[in-house]
């Protein structure tokens, strides 16, 4: 009997062990499945801070080609402007140059006029000023260089007003160019700035979507836990009552066969009693009919050998009452133990539909 309580308890604590083993996988599957989308997060996130750094990359290099760009357009205008005062330089010298010519050429002419006059010209014959000067006085700047200078100026003040005008558009397609790289600036910084406050929104929204989803990934998490819980509280509850309750009935089935044993007991004291009396009757009537014992012989022997078959029908029913007694322990322990099986299968289906419901 002992043994078959052992078997049972270890069968129970075998139950008990399968279904913490069975609530065991079910953390570490849901646990795993937690790292899964953790990491596939965490690739997300490294794969938007690659982006992030490729367009960090790119938006380095195509400032610093607009610096290039800005540097080669603003070194071409002081290159334009370097050229246009060389030009203007240019032009003075030439003028310069032009007025020593006309120096010299009028130097010249006074030179020979004077050669003329110290080799004693005869007075009237000399030749007479060019603006009706009076015969013999030095000579003034003659017409023809006048007109010479006449004609430098008119050149010196046309290249003077095509330079001024070759500058002044150059200076005006410097501005258009400017103008223009300062609108496509401006329109690529207005680009970029709708650029970055599009992804800026767009992050924003996947920080609250993402946000969103942990708060409520954690809060599903966090009732799953709890439903766990409380379902491992009930079982734990529903557990302890079954075995209060097999253990109430190990305790009434061995009230009952402890009974039953009693029971059985009393009535073999009884009829062994009653076997006594009889038999001490049956001697004393032995001893007072000793003289009749050869006539009655044979009448007291059949009547021993009824007595005889009367006790042993007596012990074969008191064998039969053990027997039953025994299948009766033996149907009790069956039946608690049918029960036990029953409490783990409904316990088992009430934990697998639980898990499908979740």
């Amino acid at each position: 009997m002992g043994t078959r309580e052992g078997k049972l308890v270890v069968a129970a604590r075998a139950a008990e062990e399968a279904s913490t083993s069975e609530l065991i996988a079910y953390y570490k599957s849901r646990l795993e499945g937690f790292e899964v989308e953790r990491a596939e997060l965490l690739t997300r996130i490294e794969k938007c801070a690659v982006q992030g750094g490729e367009l960090h990359v790119l938006e380095w290099e195509n400032r610093k080609r607009a610096e290039e760009v800005q540097a080669l357009q603003k070194a071409l205008s002081d290159a334009h402007n370097f050229l246009f005062d060389e030009r203007q330089r240019l032009l003075a010298l030439q003028a310069e140059n032009d007025e020593l010519r006309l120096q010299e050429i009028q130097d010249r002419k006074n030179i020979q006029q004077l050669l003329a006059l110290q080799q004693g010209a005869p007075a009237g014959l000399g030749p007479p000023g060019r603006h009706g000067g009076p015969p013999g006085s030095i000579p003034g700047p003659n017409m023809d260089h006048l007109l010479l200078q006449i004609e430098s100026l008119h050149a010196q003040l046309n290249e003077t007003k095509q330079l001024a005008s070759e500058r002044v558009a150059a200076l005006l397609e410097d501005r258009r160019i400017r103008e223009q790289e300062e609108e496509a600036h401006r329109r690529a910084l207005a680009q970029q700035l709708d650029t970055a406050t599009e992804r800026l929104q767009r992050m924003e929204e996947q920080l609250r979507q993402t946000t969103k989803d942990y708060i409520l990934a954690r809060r599903e998490r966090q009732a799953a836990e709890e439903r766990a819980l409380d379902s491992q509280a009930v079982l734990a509850g529903e557990r302890l009552a079954f075995m209060e309750q097999g253990a109430e009935l190990r305790k009434r089935a061995a009230a009952e066969l402890g009974a039953t044993k009693q029971e059985a007991e009393t009535k073999l004291d009884d009829v062994s009693t009653n076997l006594r009396q009889q038999l001490k009757g049956k001697e004393e009537e032995l001893i007072n009919l000793s003289s009749v014992h050869n006539t009655m012989c044979v009448q007291y022997d059949r009547r021993v050998a009824e007595l005889e078959l009367k006790a042993a029908r007596l012990g074969e029913a008191n064998k039969q009452l053990e027997l039953r007694r025994h299948l009766d322990c033996e149907g009790w322990t069956a039946d608690v133990t049918a029960l036990r099986r029953t409490l783990t299968a409904v316990d088992r289906k009430l934990h697998e539909m639980r898990l499908v419901e979740r």
